[in-house]
C-alpha cells in the first residue's frame, strides 16, 4: 500500500478499486473493494491517518438484453449507478481525490472501444455541503467550482468554498459510474468478458 509524506509525517492511504464488468451481450455487474493501510506495529498518536470507506462493494448493472440497453452518445450503456465513498482522517486537512484508470481519449477505457463516464455529484466536509473543483494532472491553479463534475483520468477531486479548498476530518462525496459499449461489443459472436479498473485515491 503506498505511502505519502506530509509535514515531515507519514499518513496512511486507503485506495478503492472499481471493477465493471460485461459479458458476451449481457452486461454484468462490477465490485467496488478496497485495500486497507496496515496499522503502524507501536501506533503513534502525533501520526495523521485517512480511511476511504464505502458503504457498498458491489456496484451490479444486473443483467440485461441488448434491447434492454440504452443508446448513449455513441455507445450502449446499462445505465448509472451511485456509490457513496467517505474519506475519514484523524486530523483536520484539505481532503483530495484523485481519480485513475485506464484511459482512452482522453476518457476512462471500457471495453476494446468503450469507456466509463465517471462523475461526482455532490459532496460534504463535516456534514455540510460544498462545492467541487478539479485540479488537473501538472497544474497547479483549481477549475471553475460547481456542484457536479465529470472526470477525467488523473483528475484530482478538491471541496472548495468561494473557491479556496475546504479543510476537514471527513469528506463524503457521491460518485456516479456509467460504462458504455461500443456498439459492436453488444453484438459478441461468443460470450465474452470484458473487465476494467477505477482507483480513487486519497493524496495531498
Amino acid at each position: 500500500m503506498p505511502l505519502i509524506k506530509g509535514a515531515g509525517k507519514v499518513r496512511n492511504i486507503t485506495t478503492a478499486w472499481l471493477r465493471a464488468i460485461a459479458k458476451g451481450g449481457m452486461l454484468m455487474g462490477g465490485m467496488l473493494a478496497f485495500a486497507h493501510a496496515a496499522p503502524p506495529a507501536a501506533p503513534d498518536v502525533t501520526i495523521p491517518t485517512c480511511n476511504l470507506q464505502s458503504g457498498q462493494t458491489v456496484v451490479d448493472f444486473g443483467a440485461h438484453t441488448r434491447a434492454q440497453v440504452s443508446s448513449f452518445q455513441g455507445g450502449m450503456s446499462p445505465g448509472e449507478r451511485q456509490i457513496t465513498v467517505t474519506a475519514v482522517c484523524s486530523v483536520s486537512q484539505v481532503l483530495k481525490l484523485r481519480f485513475a484508470g485506464a484511459q482512452r481519449n482522453g476518457q476512462f477505457a471500457f471495453g476494446a472501444a468503450g469507456y466509463q463516464k465517471v462523475m461526482v455529484m455532490s459532496a460534504q466536509v463535516d456534514g455540510q455541503p460544498v462545492m467541487l473543483a478539479l485540479q488537473k494532472k501538472g497544474a497547479e491553479s483549481l477549475g471553475e467550482s460547481q456542484t457536479s463534475l465529470t472526470l477525467e483520468p488523473q483528475d484530482v477531486l478538491v471541496p472548495v468554498k468561494n473557491g479556496e479548498p475546504v479543510t476537514g476530518r471527513q469528506l463524503m462525496v457521491i460518485v456516479a459510474v456509467m460504462p458504455v459499449l461500443h456498439d459492436e461489443e453488444t453484438r459478441p459472436a461468443a460470450r465474452t468478458q470484458t473487465a476494467e479498473w477505477l482507483r480513487l485515491e486519497l493524496v495531498r
